[in-house]
Protein backbone atom coordinates (compact mmCIF):
# COMPACT_ATOMS: atom_id res chain seq x y z
CA UNK A 1 0.00 0.00 0.00
CA UNK A 2 1.08 3.61 -0.52
CA UNK A 3 1.89 5.99 2.33
CA UNK A 4 -0.99 8.02 3.64
CA UNK A 5 -1.77 11.18 1.74
CA UNK A 6 -1.14 14.15 4.05
CA UNK A 7 -4.09 15.98 2.49
CA UNK A 8 -6.62 13.32 3.45
CA UNK A 9 -9.04 14.69 6.07
CA UNK A 10 -8.88 12.41 9.10
CA UNK A 11 -12.46 13.00 10.29
CA UNK A 12 -14.09 9.58 10.18
CA UNK A 13 -16.08 8.79 13.30
CA UNK A 14 -18.62 6.25 14.40
CA UNK A 15 -20.99 6.10 17.37
CA UNK A 16 -21.61 8.60 20.18
CA UNK A 17 -20.37 7.80 23.70
CA UNK A 18 -22.41 8.29 26.87
CA UNK A 19 -21.32 11.93 27.21
CA UNK A 20 -22.36 12.81 23.63
CA UNK A 21 -18.80 12.76 22.17
CA UNK A 22 -18.20 11.19 18.75
CA UNK A 23 -15.88 8.16 18.91
CA UNK A 24 -13.71 6.83 16.02
CA UNK A 25 -15.42 4.16 13.93
CA UNK A 26 -14.57 0.66 15.17
CA UNK A 27 -13.37 -1.62 12.33
CA UNK A 28 -12.59 -5.37 12.33
CA UNK A 29 -9.89 -6.59 9.88
CA UNK A 30 -10.28 -10.04 8.28
CA UNK A 31 -7.07 -10.87 6.37
CA UNK A 32 -5.11 -14.14 6.20
CA UNK A 33 -1.81 -12.46 5.27
CA UNK A 34 -0.43 -11.22 8.59
CA UNK A 35 1.89 -8.55 7.18
CA UNK A 36 -0.89 -7.09 5.06
CA UNK A 37 -3.24 -7.17 8.06
CA UNK A 38 -0.81 -5.37 10.38
CA UNK A 39 -0.05 -2.77 7.71
CA UNK A 40 -3.75 -2.22 7.16
CA UNK A 41 -4.27 -1.79 10.91
CA UNK A 42 -1.62 0.93 11.02
CA UNK A 43 -3.17 2.73 8.04
CA UNK A 44 -6.58 2.71 9.72
CA UNK A 45 -5.13 4.25 12.87
CA UNK A 46 -3.47 6.99 10.83
CA UNK A 47 -6.78 7.66 9.09
CA UNK A 48 -8.47 8.19 12.46
CA UNK A 49 -10.30 4.86 12.79
CA UNK A 50 -10.20 2.39 15.69
CA UNK A 51 -9.25 -1.19 14.66
CA UNK A 52 -10.78 -3.64 17.15
CA UNK A 53 -8.96 -6.80 16.02
CA UNK A 54 -7.50 -8.97 13.27
CA UNK A 55 -8.75 -12.44 12.33
CA UNK A 56 -7.69 -14.68 9.43
CA UNK A 57 -10.62 -17.09 8.88
CA UNK A 58 -14.26 -16.72 7.96
CA UNK A 59 -15.40 -18.62 11.05
CA UNK A 60 -13.41 -16.34 13.35
CA UNK A 61 -14.69 -13.30 11.46
CA UNK A 62 -18.32 -14.23 12.21
CA UNK A 63 -17.54 -15.05 15.86
CA UNK A 64 -15.49 -11.94 16.63
CA UNK A 65 -17.80 -9.57 14.75
CA UNK A 66 -20.79 -10.95 16.65
CA UNK A 67 -18.95 -10.38 19.95
CA UNK A 68 -17.39 -6.98 19.20
CA UNK A 69 -20.20 -5.46 17.08
CA UNK A 70 -17.87 -3.22 14.98
CA UNK A 71 -19.24 -0.43 12.78
CA UNK A 72 -17.54 -2.02 9.75
CA UNK A 73 -15.65 -5.17 8.68
CA UNK A 74 -12.83 -5.05 6.09
CA UNK A 75 -12.94 -8.57 4.60
CA UNK A 76 -10.59 -10.40 2.26
CA UNK A 77 -12.56 -12.52 -0.21
CA UNK A 78 -10.19 -15.50 -0.27
CA UNK A 79 -9.62 -16.85 3.24
CA UNK A 80 -8.24 -20.10 4.51
CA UNK A 81 -10.70 -22.57 5.97
CA UNK A 82 -14.14 -23.83 4.96
CA UNK A 83 -15.82 -20.39 5.08
CA UNK A 84 -14.51 -17.77 2.65
CA UNK A 85 -15.01 -14.02 2.96
CA UNK A 86 -18.13 -13.92 0.82
CA UNK A 87 -19.97 -16.54 2.92
CA UNK A 88 -18.81 -14.87 6.14
CA UNK A 89 -20.09 -11.51 4.87
CA UNK A 90 -23.48 -13.03 4.17
CA UNK A 91 -23.67 -14.42 7.71
CA UNK A 92 -22.85 -10.98 9.12
CA UNK A 93 -25.34 -9.20 6.90
CA UNK A 94 -28.24 -11.40 7.99
CA UNK A 95 -29.18 -11.39 10.81
CA UNK A 96 -26.52 -9.20 12.48
CA UNK A 97 -26.71 -6.29 9.99
CA UNK A 98 -22.95 -5.66 10.20
CA UNK A 99 -21.65 -3.94 7.02
CA UNK A 100 -18.73 -5.44 5.08
CA UNK A 101 -16.27 -3.94 2.59
CA UNK A 102 -14.32 -6.46 0.48
CA UNK A 103 -10.57 -5.92 0.03
CA UNK A 104 -9.19 -8.41 -2.47
CA UNK A 105 -6.91 -8.87 -5.42
CA UNK A 106 -9.56 -10.94 -7.22
CA UNK A 107 -11.85 -9.09 -9.59
CA UNK A 108 -12.95 -11.81 -12.01
CA UNK A 109 -16.58 -11.89 -13.02
CA UNK A 110 -17.44 -15.00 -11.02
CA UNK A 111 -15.99 -13.56 -7.84
CA UNK A 112 -17.79 -10.26 -8.36
CA UNK A 113 -21.13 -12.01 -8.93
CA UNK A 114 -20.70 -14.12 -5.76
CA UNK A 115 -19.63 -11.09 -3.80
CA UNK A 116 -22.71 -9.16 -4.93
CA UNK A 117 -24.97 -11.78 -3.31
CA UNK A 118 -23.53 -10.82 0.09
CA UNK A 119 -24.60 -7.20 -0.49
CA UNK A 120 -21.25 -5.61 0.44
CA UNK A 121 -20.97 -1.92 1.22
CA UNK A 122 -17.86 -1.56 -0.94
CA UNK A 123 -15.33 -3.48 -3.03
CA UNK A 124 -11.68 -2.48 -3.29
CA UNK A 125 -9.17 -4.26 -5.50
CA UNK A 126 -5.64 -4.62 -4.15
CA UNK A 127 -3.41 -2.68 -4.36
CA UNK A 128 -5.37 0.48 -3.60
CA UNK A 129 -4.56 4.03 -2.58
CA UNK A 130 -5.17 5.51 0.83
CA UNK A 131 -7.62 8.03 -0.61
CA UNK A 132 -9.68 5.21 -2.14
CA UNK A 133 -9.65 3.27 1.14
CA UNK A 134 -10.72 6.34 3.11
CA UNK A 135 -13.49 7.24 0.66
CA UNK A 136 -14.80 3.65 0.51
CA UNK A 137 -14.92 3.35 4.31
CA UNK A 138 -16.66 6.74 4.68
CA UNK A 139 -19.29 5.87 2.07
CA UNK A 140 -19.83 2.45 3.68
CA UNK A 141 -20.29 4.01 7.13
CA UNK A 142 -22.62 6.67 5.74
CA UNK A 143 -24.67 4.09 3.85
CA UNK A 144 -24.84 1.85 6.90
CA UNK A 145 -26.07 4.68 9.11
CA UNK A 146 -28.67 5.64 6.51
CA UNK A 147 -29.84 2.03 6.19
CA UNK A 148 -30.05 1.67 9.96
CA UNK A 149 -32.21 4.78 10.19
CA UNK A 150 -34.42 3.44 7.43
CA UNK A 151 -34.58 0.02 9.08
CA UNK A 152 -35.64 1.57 12.41
CA UNK A 153 -38.26 3.63 10.64
CA UNK A 154 -39.59 0.56 8.83
CA UNK A 155 -39.73 -1.38 12.11
CA UNK A 156 -41.50 1.55 13.78
CA UNK A 157 -44.04 1.82 10.97
CA UNK A 158 -44.65 -1.94 10.96
CA UNK A 159 -45.13 -1.96 14.73
CA UNK A 160 -47.40 1.08 14.59
CA UNK A 161 -49.58 -0.34 11.83
CA UNK A 162 -49.78 -3.67 13.65
CA UNK A 163 -50.81 -2.09 16.93
CA UNK A 164 -53.38 0.53 15.85
CA UNK A 165 -57.04 -0.31 16.26
CA UNK A 166 -57.98 0.65 12.68
CA UNK A 167 -57.67 -2.00 9.96
CA UNK A 168 -55.24 -1.15 7.14
CA UNK A 169 -54.92 -2.70 3.66
CA UNK A 170 -52.31 -1.51 1.14
CA UNK A 171 -52.30 -2.29 -2.60
CA UNK A 172 -50.13 -1.62 -5.64
CA UNK A 173 -51.30 0.31 -8.70
CA UNK A 174 -52.99 -2.76 -10.14
CA UNK A 175 -55.07 -3.27 -7.01
CA UNK A 176 -53.14 -6.31 -5.75
CA UNK A 177 -52.88 -6.50 -1.95
CA UNK A 178 -49.37 -5.87 -0.59
CA UNK A 179 -50.05 -5.49 3.14
CA UNK A 180 -52.63 -6.22 5.86
CA UNK A 181 -52.19 -5.26 9.50
CA UNK A 182 -53.41 -7.41 12.38
CA UNK A 183 -56.70 -5.51 12.73
CA UNK A 184 -57.44 -6.07 9.02
CA UNK A 185 -56.69 -9.78 9.37
CA UNK A 186 -59.15 -10.09 12.26
CA UNK A 187 -61.87 -8.09 10.52
CA UNK A 188 -61.68 -9.65 7.04
CA UNK A 189 -60.75 -13.19 8.06
CA UNK A 190 -57.73 -13.24 5.71
CA UNK A 191 -54.13 -13.56 6.86
CA UNK A 192 -51.32 -11.46 5.44
CA UNK A 193 -49.80 -14.48 3.70
CA UNK A 194 -53.11 -15.51 2.14
CA UNK A 195 -54.08 -12.02 1.02
CA UNK A 196 -50.79 -10.84 -0.51
CA UNK A 197 -51.06 -10.71 -4.27
CA UNK A 198 -54.87 -11.11 -4.28
CA UNK A 199 -57.23 -8.50 -5.81
CA UNK A 200 -58.30 -5.95 -3.23
CA UNK A 201 -62.03 -6.53 -3.79
CA UNK A 202 -61.63 -10.23 -3.00
CA UNK A 203 -60.20 -9.45 0.42
CA UNK A 204 -62.20 -6.30 1.09
CA UNK A 205 -65.68 -7.15 -0.19
CA UNK A 206 -68.01 -4.24 0.55
CA UNK A 207 -71.53 -3.38 -0.47
CA UNK A 208 -73.81 -0.36 -0.13
CA UNK A 209 -75.51 -0.58 3.25
CA UNK A 210 -78.88 0.56 1.89
CA UNK A 211 -79.05 -1.37 -1.43
CA UNK A 212 -76.63 -4.25 -0.94
CA UNK A 213 -75.02 -3.49 -4.32
CA UNK A 214 -71.27 -4.35 -4.52
CA UNK A 215 -68.84 -1.44 -4.42
CA UNK A 216 -66.12 -2.16 -7.02
CA UNK A 217 -65.10 1.28 -8.23
CA UNK A 218 -63.05 2.41 -5.22
CA UNK A 219 -59.75 2.59 -7.11
CA UNK A 220 -61.29 4.38 -10.10
CA UNK A 221 -62.84 6.96 -7.78
CA UNK A 222 -59.56 7.24 -5.89
CA UNK A 223 -57.54 8.15 -9.00
CA UNK A 224 -60.27 10.58 -10.04
CA UNK A 225 -61.04 12.24 -6.67
CA UNK A 226 -57.81 11.77 -4.69
CA UNK A 227 -59.41 10.55 -1.44
CA UNK A 228 -62.60 8.47 -1.10
CA UNK A 229 -64.83 8.34 1.99
CA UNK A 230 -67.89 6.10 1.94
CA UNK A 231 -69.56 8.11 4.77
CA UNK A 232 -70.62 5.05 6.77
CA UNK A 233 -72.65 3.62 3.87
CA UNK A 234 -70.67 0.37 3.47
CA UNK A 235 -71.00 -3.15 4.77
CA UNK A 236 -68.08 -5.60 4.72
CA UNK A 237 -68.63 -9.28 3.97
CA UNK A 238 -65.94 -11.26 5.75
CA UNK A 239 -64.28 -14.42 4.48
CA UNK A 240 -66.66 -16.40 6.69
CA UNK A 241 -69.68 -14.61 5.18
CA UNK A 242 -70.49 -12.41 8.14
CA UNK A 243 -71.76 -8.86 7.43
CA UNK A 244 -70.01 -6.08 9.32
CA UNK A 245 -70.88 -2.36 8.96
CA UNK A 246 -67.66 -0.37 8.41
CA UNK A 247 -66.44 3.20 8.25
CA UNK A 248 -63.62 3.60 5.77
CA UNK A 249 -61.50 5.90 3.65
CA UNK A 250 -59.15 5.26 0.73
CA UNK A 251 -56.11 7.40 -0.08
CA UNK A 252 -53.32 7.11 -2.68
CA UNK A 253 -49.73 6.16 -1.86
CA UNK A 254 -47.17 8.34 -3.64
CA UNK A 255 -43.41 8.19 -4.05
CA UNK A 256 -41.02 11.12 -3.67
CA UNK A 257 -41.78 12.20 -7.22
CA UNK A 258 -45.50 12.43 -6.51
CA UNK A 259 -46.36 9.38 -8.65
CA UNK A 260 -49.10 7.06 -7.37
CA UNK A 261 -47.62 3.70 -6.34
CA UNK A 262 -50.74 2.20 -4.82
CA UNK A 263 -53.43 2.94 -2.30
CA UNK A 264 -54.17 2.42 1.37
CA UNK A 265 -57.61 1.48 2.72
CA UNK A 266 -58.29 2.33 6.37
CA UNK A 267 -61.49 0.98 7.93
CA UNK A 268 -63.01 0.02 11.27
CA UNK A 269 -65.96 -1.95 12.62
CA UNK A 270 -68.90 0.47 12.87
CA UNK A 271 -71.33 -1.93 14.57
CA UNK A 272 -71.29 -0.12 17.91
CA UNK A 273 -71.43 3.31 16.31
CA UNK A 274 -74.48 2.46 14.19
CA UNK A 275 -76.22 0.84 17.16
CA UNK A 276 -75.51 4.00 19.12
CA UNK A 277 -76.95 6.17 16.34
CA UNK A 278 -80.13 4.09 16.38
CA UNK A 279 -80.31 4.41 20.15
CA UNK A 280 -79.78 8.18 19.88
CA UNK A 281 -82.67 8.51 17.42
CA UNK A 282 -84.96 6.69 19.83
CA UNK A 283 -83.65 8.71 22.70
CA UNK A 284 -84.30 11.99 20.88
CA UNK A 285 -88.02 11.23 20.79
CA UNK A 286 -88.05 10.64 24.52
CA UNK A 287 -85.96 13.77 24.98
CA UNK A 288 -88.50 15.89 23.10
CA UNK A 289 -91.23 14.74 25.44
CA UNK A 290 -89.00 15.35 28.46
CA UNK A 291 -88.16 18.88 27.24
CA UNK A 292 -91.80 19.86 27.28
CA UNK A 293 -92.19 18.55 30.82
CA UNK A 294 -88.98 20.22 32.01
CA UNK A 295 -90.02 23.51 30.40
CA UNK A 296 -93.13 23.57 32.52
CA UNK A 297 -91.09 22.76 35.62
CA UNK A 298 -88.60 25.51 34.70
CA UNK A 299 -91.37 28.09 34.47
CA UNK A 300 -92.51 27.08 37.94
CA UNK A 301 -88.92 27.23 39.25
CA UNK A 302 -88.48 30.68 37.72
CA UNK A 303 -91.51 31.91 39.55
CA UNK A 304 -90.14 30.54 42.82
CA UNK A 305 -86.76 32.13 42.04
CA UNK A 306 -88.39 35.50 41.46
CA UNK A 307 -90.10 35.20 44.82
CA UNK A 308 -86.73 34.37 46.41
CA UNK A 309 -85.18 37.40 44.71
CA UNK A 310 -87.88 39.59 46.17
CA UNK A 311 -87.11 38.20 49.61
CA UNK A 312 -83.40 38.79 49.01
CA UNK A 313 -84.01 42.38 47.95
CA UNK A 314 -86.07 42.90 51.10
CA UNK A 315 -83.25 41.40 53.20
CA UNK A 316 -80.74 43.70 51.50
CA UNK A 317 -82.88 46.70 52.31
CA UNK A 318 -83.05 45.54 55.91
CA UNK A 319 -79.27 45.13 55.92
CA UNK A 320 -78.90 48.66 54.59
CA UNK A 321 -81.13 49.87 57.40
CA UNK A 322 -78.98 47.99 59.95
CA UNK A 323 -75.83 49.47 58.41
CA UNK A 324 -77.30 52.95 58.65
CA UNK A 325 -78.32 52.30 62.25
CA UNK A 326 -74.80 51.12 63.10
CA UNK A 327 -73.27 54.04 61.28
CA UNK A 328 -75.54 56.66 62.85
CA UNK A 329 -76.92 55.35 66.12
CA UNK A 330 -73.69 53.77 67.40
CA UNK A 331 -71.33 56.46 66.16
CA UNK A 332 -73.31 59.23 67.87
CA UNK A 333 -72.69 58.04 71.47
CA UNK A 334 -69.08 57.22 70.54
CA UNK A 335 -68.57 60.77 69.31
CA UNK A 336 -70.13 62.02 72.53
CA UNK A 337 -67.80 59.83 74.63
CA UNK A 338 -64.74 61.02 72.68
CA UNK A 339 -65.91 64.66 72.89
CA UNK A 340 -66.67 64.68 76.60
CA UNK A 341 -63.51 62.78 77.53
CA UNK A 342 -61.59 65.32 75.49
CA UNK A 343 -63.21 68.19 77.36
CA UNK A 344 -62.65 66.42 80.66
CA UNK A 345 -58.99 65.95 79.85
CA UNK A 346 -58.62 69.56 78.69
CA UNK A 347 -60.31 71.18 81.69
CA UNK A 348 -59.54 68.85 84.59
CA UNK A 349 -56.39 66.97 83.65
CA UNK A 350 -54.36 68.89 86.27
CA UNK A 351 -56.76 67.97 89.04
CA UNK A 352 -56.66 64.26 88.20
CA UNK A 353 -54.07 61.97 89.69
CA UNK A 354 -52.06 59.51 87.60
CA UNK A 355 -54.68 56.78 87.96
CA UNK A 356 -57.45 59.09 86.84
CA UNK A 357 -55.49 60.19 83.80
CA UNK A 358 -54.80 56.55 82.93
CA UNK A 359 -58.50 55.69 83.14
CA UNK A 360 -59.32 58.70 80.98
CA UNK A 361 -56.86 57.50 78.33
CA UNK A 362 -58.38 54.00 78.48
CA UNK A 363 -61.85 55.44 77.84
CA UNK A 364 -60.60 57.52 74.91
CA UNK A 365 -58.63 54.58 73.40
CA UNK A 366 -61.55 52.16 73.78
CA UNK A 367 -63.96 54.56 72.10
CA UNK A 368 -61.53 55.13 69.23
CA UNK A 369 -61.02 51.40 68.81
CA UNK A 370 -64.80 50.85 68.82
CA UNK A 371 -65.21 53.48 66.08
CA UNK A 372 -62.53 51.82 63.98
CA UNK A 373 -64.16 48.40 64.43
CA UNK A 374 -67.49 49.83 63.31
CA UNK A 375 -65.83 51.32 60.21
CA UNK A 376 -64.23 47.97 59.40
CA UNK A 377 -67.48 46.09 59.93
CA UNK A 378 -69.35 48.46 57.63
CA UNK A 379 -66.63 48.11 54.98
CA UNK A 380 -67.00 44.33 55.16
CA UNK A 381 -70.76 44.56 54.73
CA UNK A 382 -70.44 46.89 51.73
CA UNK A 383 -67.94 44.60 49.90
CA UNK A 384 -69.35 43.31 46.63
CA UNK A 385 -72.69 45.06 46.91
CA UNK A 386 -71.82 47.31 44.00
CA UNK A 387 -70.57 44.38 41.88
CA UNK A 388 -67.12 43.49 40.57
CA UNK A 389 -65.67 45.48 37.67
CA UNK A 390 -63.53 42.77 36.07
CA UNK A 391 -60.51 43.69 33.98
CA UNK A 392 -56.93 42.58 33.39
CA UNK A 393 -54.85 43.83 36.34
CA UNK A 394 -51.05 44.04 36.29
CA UNK A 395 -50.46 42.93 39.88
CA UNK A 396 -46.70 43.53 39.65
CA UNK A 397 -47.30 47.21 38.93
CA UNK A 398 -50.07 47.40 41.53
CA UNK A 399 -47.87 45.94 44.29
CA UNK A 400 -44.89 48.12 43.38
CA UNK A 401 -47.15 51.17 43.57
CA UNK A 402 -48.28 50.19 47.07
CA UNK A 403 -44.64 49.78 48.12
CA UNK A 404 -43.81 53.23 46.77
CA UNK A 405 -46.61 54.66 48.89
CA UNK A 406 -45.34 52.75 51.94
CA UNK A 407 -41.78 54.06 51.46
CA UNK A 408 -43.05 57.61 51.11
CA UNK A 409 -45.12 57.31 54.32
CA UNK A 410 -42.39 55.50 56.30
CA UNK A 411 -39.03 56.81 55.01
CA UNK A 412 -37.13 55.30 57.91
CA UNK A 413 -38.56 51.78 57.61
CA UNK A 414 -36.04 48.94 57.56
CA UNK A 415 -38.40 46.47 55.87
CA UNK A 416 -36.82 44.84 52.77
CA UNK A 417 -39.28 43.89 50.05
CA UNK A 418 -38.65 41.40 47.24
CA UNK A 419 -41.25 41.25 44.47
CA UNK A 420 -41.00 38.27 42.18
CA UNK A 421 -42.93 37.85 38.90
CA UNK A 422 -46.70 38.03 39.44
CA UNK A 423 -49.12 36.60 36.85
CA UNK A 424 -51.60 39.10 35.48
CA UNK A 425 -54.97 38.75 37.23
CA UNK A 426 -58.52 39.29 36.06
CA UNK A 427 -60.65 41.05 38.62
CA UNK A 428 -61.62 44.33 40.24
CA UNK A 429 -58.54 46.58 40.42
CA UNK A 430 -59.80 48.52 43.50
CA UNK A 431 -60.69 45.39 45.45
CA UNK A 432 -57.47 43.58 44.55
CA UNK A 433 -55.51 46.63 45.65
CA UNK A 434 -57.27 46.40 49.00
CA UNK A 435 -56.29 42.71 49.29
CA UNK A 436 -52.60 43.49 48.81
CA UNK A 437 -52.79 46.56 51.05
CA UNK A 438 -54.27 44.50 53.91
CA UNK A 439 -51.74 41.68 53.46
CA UNK A 440 -48.80 44.11 53.31
CA UNK A 441 -50.05 46.01 56.36
CA UNK A 442 -50.41 42.73 58.25
CA UNK A 443 -46.87 41.57 57.28
CA UNK A 444 -45.29 44.92 58.17
CA UNK A 445 -47.04 44.90 61.55
CA UNK A 446 -45.88 41.39 62.52
CA UNK A 447 -42.27 41.92 61.35
CA UNK A 448 -41.88 45.17 63.32
CA UNK A 449 -39.86 43.48 66.08
CA UNK A 450 -37.37 41.87 63.71
CA UNK A 451 -33.90 43.35 63.30
CA UNK A 452 -33.93 42.67 59.52
CA UNK A 453 -37.56 42.36 58.45
CA UNK A 454 -38.02 40.72 55.04
CA UNK A 455 -41.21 40.39 53.02
CA UNK A 456 -41.22 38.28 49.82
CA UNK A 457 -44.06 38.58 47.32
CA UNK A 458 -44.40 35.93 44.59
CA UNK A 459 -46.86 34.26 42.27
CA UNK A 460 -47.19 31.26 40.02
CA UNK A 461 -49.56 29.86 37.42
CA UNK A 462 -51.04 26.41 38.03
CA UNK A 463 -53.67 24.46 36.17
CA UNK A 464 -56.82 26.57 36.17
CA UNK A 465 -55.70 29.25 38.63
CA UNK A 466 -53.00 31.73 39.63
CA UNK A 467 -51.62 31.53 43.17
CA UNK A 468 -50.11 34.58 44.88
CA UNK A 469 -48.06 34.44 48.09
CA UNK A 470 -46.71 36.90 50.69
CA UNK A 471 -44.02 35.51 53.01
CA UNK A 472 -42.51 37.27 56.03
CA UNK A 473 -40.01 36.47 58.78
CA UNK A 474 -42.18 37.94 61.51
CA UNK A 475 -43.86 36.52 64.63
CA UNK A 476 -45.63 33.70 62.82
CA UNK A 477 -48.46 31.69 64.41
CA UNK A 478 -49.43 28.18 65.44
CA UNK A 479 -50.81 26.32 62.42
CA UNK A 480 -53.42 24.67 64.61
CA UNK A 481 -55.24 28.01 64.70
CA UNK A 482 -54.80 28.97 61.05
CA UNK A 483 -58.54 28.56 60.44
CA UNK A 484 -59.25 31.48 62.79
CA UNK A 485 -57.11 34.00 60.91
CA UNK A 486 -59.77 35.05 58.41
CA UNK A 487 -62.73 35.24 60.81
CA UNK A 488 -64.09 38.68 61.61
CA UNK A 489 -62.75 40.08 64.92
CA UNK A 490 -60.55 36.97 65.32
CA UNK A 491 -57.00 37.53 66.61
CA UNK A 492 -54.18 35.12 67.52
CA UNK A 493 -52.02 37.69 69.35
CA UNK A 494 -52.79 39.96 72.25
CA UNK A 495 -53.60 43.55 71.38
CA UNK A 496 -50.82 44.73 73.64
CA UNK A 497 -48.30 42.93 71.42
CA UNK A 498 -49.67 43.96 68.04
CA UNK A 499 -52.56 46.44 67.53
CA UNK A 500 -55.50 45.62 65.27
CA UNK A 501 -59.19 44.74 65.11
CA UNK A 502 -59.34 41.40 63.28
CA UNK A 503 -61.11 42.79 60.19
CA UNK A 504 -58.34 43.24 57.58
CA UNK A 505 -57.86 39.52 56.86
CA UNK A 506 -61.63 38.98 56.90
CA UNK A 507 -61.83 41.60 54.14
CA UNK A 508 -59.13 39.72 52.22
CA UNK A 509 -61.10 36.47 52.34
CA UNK A 510 -64.34 38.22 51.39
CA UNK A 511 -62.78 39.93 48.34
CA UNK A 512 -60.98 36.80 47.11
CA UNK A 513 -64.18 34.75 47.52
CA UNK A 514 -66.10 37.29 45.44
CA UNK A 515 -63.51 36.69 42.69
CA UNK A 516 -64.01 32.92 42.84
CA UNK A 517 -60.70 32.26 44.62
CA UNK A 518 -59.56 30.92 47.98
CA UNK A 519 -57.28 32.08 50.84
CA UNK A 520 -55.05 30.09 53.20
CA UNK A 521 -52.00 30.63 55.41
CA UNK A 522 -49.07 28.73 56.91
CA UNK A 523 -46.96 29.76 59.87
CA UNK A 524 -44.68 28.77 62.70
CA UNK A 525 -44.20 30.70 65.94
CA UNK A 526 -41.18 33.02 65.73
CA UNK A 527 -40.38 31.70 62.23
CA UNK A 528 -42.68 33.86 60.11
CA UNK A 529 -45.84 33.27 58.09
CA UNK A 530 -46.89 32.87 54.46
CA UNK A 531 -50.31 33.99 53.20
CA UNK A 532 -51.62 32.63 49.90
CA UNK A 533 -54.62 33.46 47.76
CA UNK A 534 -55.72 32.17 44.37
CA UNK A 535 -57.66 33.70 41.49
CA UNK A 536 -59.00 32.13 38.29
CA UNK A 537 -56.15 31.66 35.78
CA UNK A 538 -55.16 34.47 33.42
CA UNK A 539 -52.22 34.35 30.96
CA UNK A 540 -49.18 36.60 31.05
CA UNK A 541 -46.50 37.40 33.60
CA UNK A 542 -43.25 39.30 33.82
CA UNK A 543 -40.10 37.22 33.52
CA UNK A 544 -37.73 39.01 35.88
CA UNK A 545 -37.49 39.46 39.65
CA UNK A 546 -37.92 43.03 40.88
CA UNK A 547 -36.30 44.14 44.14
CA UNK A 548 -37.33 47.33 45.85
Amino acid sequence: MEKPDDNIELSSFGAMDGAGRTEPARILIVEDESLVAVDLEQRLCLLGYSPVGIVDTGEDAVTRATELRPELVLMDVRLKGAVDGIEAAGRLRVPHRIPVVFLTSHSDRGTLERAGLAEPFGYLTKPFQERDLHATIEMALYRHRAEERLHKLECWLATTLSSIADAVIATDTSGQVTYLNRAAELLTGWTMREARGQPWNLIYRITHAATGAPITDLLLRLFREGVVNLNANATLTTRAGRSVPVDDSVAPLRNDGGQVTGCVIVFRDATERRAMEYAILNHNEQLSRSVAERTAELRSANQELEQSNEQLRAANKELEAISYSISHDLRSPLRAICGFTGLLKERHEKTLDEGGRRLLNVITGSATKMAEMIDGFLALIRLGRSGINSEAVDLSALVLGLLDEFRAAHPGSKVQFEVRPLPTAIGDRVLLRQVWANLLENAVKFTAKRGEPIIIISGRETEGECVYSLQDNGEGFDNRYAHKLFGIFQRLHAEGEFPGHGIGLANVQRIVSLHGGRVWAEGEPNRGATFHFSLPGWPGSDASTVKR
